[in-house]
């Protein structure tokens, strides 16, 4: 083996290895939904904007969320990956309706260019789901409360006039 060949392998095992090395230090895709959501919190759109999939952020449907500011933490869980496409367990805790509340949706992001990107509308849509949800929890019980209400009002009102036929 003549020194060129040896240089050139040399030359080639290194190539090889930064190409695995640099493989492996790809950010896991939890912490672009953590800088994403950091990025939420502080209504930082620059930087929300660094961590999305191109095209998939709406500038005026981010300004209505946060116009409420329903939520004031979140907690990034579980990551479920799947070829190219993560979904990271995440909760919302804030008041929602006067109520201190959790809702616990999934982050989507997808592998964009070689990094960990949220897909915003996918991410949108699995957060407004869950929010009907609640919001749905709390009507139900709302009109179960109601309604529990009412029929001890009607079971004094009976009882009252039972108590008026009586004397």
């Amino acid at each position: 083996m003549t020194r060129l060949d040896l240089c050139r392998y040399s030359f080639l095992l290194l190539a090889v290895l930064g190409i695995l090395c640099s493989c492996s230090q790809r950010e896991p895709p939890d912490s672009g939904a953590a800088s994403f959501w950091t990025a939420t919190l502080t209504n930082n759109e620059p930087m929300i904007r660094a961590t999305v999939v191109p095209d998939t952020f709406v500038a005026d449907d981010f300004a209505t969320a946060r116009h409420d500011d329903l939520f004031d933490s979140v907690i990034i869980g579980a990551v479920k990956v799947e070829n190219d496409r993560a979904e990271i367990n995440t909760q919302l805790q804030g008041i929602f309706y006067g109520e201190p509340e959790t809702v616990e949706f999934n982050t989507v992001a997808v592998l964009y260019k070689g990094k960990w990107k949220v897909d915003y509308a996918e991410t949108a849509t699995e957060m407004i789901g869950a929010l009907l949800g609640v919001i749905f929890i709390d009507i139900d019980q709302s009109m179960r409360d109601e309604l529990e209400a009412l029929g001890k009002s009607i079971g004094e009102s009976v009882r009252e006039d039972l108590r008026e036929d009586s004397r």
